[in-house]
């Protein structure tokens, strides 16, 4: 997951600066648990793509 959110980063639909939707709306998106949001953006923070 959090690779499918760098991906987009880099393509630029994900701009810099934009807020990502918090983790229950983007679970309920993307269908999966909020757990799973939750590790991938713990995951993006630890590599430094969000802040």
């Amino acid at each position: 997951m959090s690779t499918g959110l760098i991906h987009l980063m880099q393509q630029g639909l994900l701009p810099r600066g934009s807020r990502l939707p918090g983790a229950r709306t983007l679970a309920s998106l993307l269908g999966v648990h909020r757990q799973t949001v939750a590790v991938a953006f713990e995951e993006l923070a630890a590599q430094g793509a969000v802040v």
